[in-house]
């Protein structure tokens, strides 16, 4: 359960979900970890789609705890069940139980916990279109969090910042904020394919940079981003994945279908790496025929550059 987070922000939502499996069937319903377990194995569940699963887990997961005893643990099991109702699309009732747990948590005198399911009701929020609401209820959170944690604001956090500006129709903000999520996000070492909420990032970027009208940078970084969910059998949540829909659409529309099928293909041939250089920095290298390598750099040159960071 304690590496659930890992497996999710790195993408490894299969194993991650077939070792929570394991364990939950070496142990029974009075293991103090299950809940949590369950919370996990529920929002991998959710990443790959499978919300039938994620909710069965989250009600068992429910049971086990009572919000007048281990309160805490309640409260985030609970917000588990909020993320994967709005993930699903019924941003309505995440937004009821997000507000659930705020209420349980508030008199707790856990600020970072308070914080968090402040930032799960936020993101609600946007997505069943409460957007000055939404507005207060981040400027609470982050201000908490700054105040309270060393660490840095967290990417799901920025990235709600930005779905709050694109719904301001504030370009300029949203860009700036899912870059920063972007650049701080981990690369696997395996194939240094961003994390999981970096290819929210990339997503967020596309449908903002359809929005600008440039059609071509938001099919590439769509196209790329979707070849890594692939590759990660991950799907994004139901309202990022309606955005980014009519985003593309839109943008092929505007270039017509042969150019639209070009600037498609490019993104497609993007490795993990140049897929997130690109949408960072806006600069296009077109790829070779070498693996997806572009033609800036020789492999030899990738291969020094890739000790050297």
């Amino acid at each position: 359960a304690a590496l659930g987070r890992c497996w999710r922000q790195r993408g490894h939502a299969t194993e991650g979900r077939r070792l929570l499996r394991e364990a939950l069937s070496a142990t029974d319903a009075a293991y103090p970890g299950r809940s949590a377990a369950l919370a996990h194995a529920a929002m991998l569940a959710s990443m790959q789609g499978e919300y039938d699963e994620a909710f069965t887990l989250i009600a068992e997961g429910l049971e086990l705890e009572r919000p007048d005893e281990r309160t805490l643990m309640y409260v985030r099991v609970l917000g588990v069940l909020g993320i994967v109702q709005v993930a699903g699309g019924d941003a309505a009732a995440g937004y009821d139980t997000a507000l659930r747990c705020v209420e349980l948590v508030r008199p707790l005198g856990e600020p970072l916990d308070t914080a968090v399911c402040i930032q799960n009701l936020a993101y609600a929020a946007v997505q069943r279109g409460d957007v000055a609401h939404a507005s207060a209820l981040m400027d609470e959170c982050l201000a908490t969090y700054q105040q309270r944690s060393r660490h840095r604001v967290p990417p799901e956090w920025l990235h709600t910042a930005a779905m709050l500006a694109l719904a301001n129709d504030d370009l300029e903000t949203a860009e700036a904020r899912l870059r920063e999520g972007l650049t701080h996000q981990p690369i696997r070492a395996e194939n240094r394919a961003p994390a999981v909420s970096g290819l929210v990032m990339i997503e967020g970027l596309a449908v903002a940079a359809s929005r600008r009208n440039n059609a071509q940078r938001a099919l590439r970084l769509g196209a790329a981003a979707a070849r890594l969910r692939r590759e990660q059998r991950s799907e994004p949540e139901s309202g990022l994945r309606r955005q980014l829909e009519e985003a593309l659409t839109a943008a092929r529309t505007r270039i017509g279908t042969a150019r639209a099928q070009v600037a498609e293909r490019a993104g497609e041939r993007l490795d993990p790496g140049q897929t997130a250089a690109y949408a960072l920095d806006d600069v296009w290298h077109e790829p070779d025929d070498r693996g997806g390598r572009t033609s800036v750099l020789t492999p030899r040159e990738l291969a020094v550059a890739a000790l050297v960071v």
